[in-house]
C-alpha cells in the first residue's frame, strides 16, 4: 500500500504565508516616519530662506541620518549655512550642516536619530581587519555609511581618553583592549593595566597578556 502523506496545519499554513525575504524587501523600500518628518521639515527652512535645493539621497547611520543635499547652480553657501538654528527647533535636535560633504559635490545636513542602534562589537571584527598583519589598529564604531572606522593606535602614543559619567569614555577604553586582544597572541602584545578604581579592568584579570598583575593601588 502506499502511504500518502498528509499536509500538517503548520505546513498548510506556511504555504499560505509570503516569503520573508519578500516582506522584508517591502519593509526597506517604506521610509520611516522620522526620515519623512525630517524631509519636511528641511524643505520649509529651504522655503523660509528661499534656498534653491534638493535632498537627493539620506543615509542611516548609528547615531545619525545625513541627508545629501544639492543645491541650485547660482545658489549662495552662506545662506545654506544659516538654516541650522531653524531646522534645530523645528526637529527638537541639533543638528549639523556640512558644506560641502568630503570627497563629493553635495552638502549634507545631519540629524540625530530619535531612536540610536547599539553596535555589537562582533559586528566590526570583520576578517580584513584581524589579517591586517603588523598594523596596530583599533576599530571604533561606524559612520554615517556604516562604513567601519578603524584607528591607528602608533598614531595616538599620548591618547588622552575623559568625559562625564556615561560619556563612553571606559567603551573606548575596552574597545581598544579587545580590539588588540583579538588581534594578538600573548607573545606579541604584553599590557601594563592600572585599575584606581577597582573595578574597571576586573575582566581582565586573568588573561594571558598581562605582563603584571592589574595595578590597583593608586599609590604605585
Amino acid at each position: 500500500k502506499k502511504e500518502v502523506k498528509r499536509s500538517t496545519k503548520d505546513e498548510k499554513k506556511s504555504s499560505k504565508v509570503v516569503d520573508s525575504s519578500l516582506a522584508d524587501i517591502f519593509r526597506q523600500q517604506e521610509e520611516p516616519d522620522e526620515i519623512l518628518q525630517n524631509k519636511v521639515a528641511i524643505k520649509e527652512c529651504f522655503a523660509m530662506y528661499a534656498i534653491e535645493g534638493e535632498i537627493v539621497n539620506y543615509y542611516v547611520g548609528p547615531s545619525i541620518t545625513l541627508y545629501e543635499i544639492k543645491l541650485g547652480v547660482n545658489q549662495q553657501l552662506n545662506r545654506f549655512l544659516k538654516i541650522r538654528d531653524d531646522l534645530s527647533l523645528k526637529v527638537g535636535e541639533t543638528v549639523r550642516v556640512v558644506a560641502p560633504i568630503p570627497g563629493r559635490g553635495t552638502c549634507g545636513i545631519e540629524i540625530p536619530n530619535k531612536v540610536k542602534r547599539v553596535l555589537k562589537f562582533g559586528e566590526l571584527l570583520t576578517e580584513d581587519f584581524l589579517n591586517k598583519g603588523n598594523e596596530f589598529t583599533c576599530v571604533m564604531g561606524k559612520n554615517v555609511f556604516n562604513e567601519i572606522k578603524e584607528y591607528d593606535v602608533t598614531e595616538m602614543p599620548h591618547c588622552l581618553i575623559s568625559g562625564i559619567t556615561g560619556a563612553g569614555a571606559f567603551n573606548i577604553l575596552n574597545t581598544i583592549i579587545v580590539s588588540s586582544l583579538m588581534k594578538y597572541t600573548p607573545d606579541e602584545l604584553k599590557l601594563v593595566l592600572a585599575d584606581p578604581h577597582l573595578v574597571d579592568f576586573d575582566a581582565y584579570e586573568n588573561i594571558p597578556h598581562l605582563l603584571y598583575p592589574i595595578i590597583k593601588d593608586a599609590s604605585v
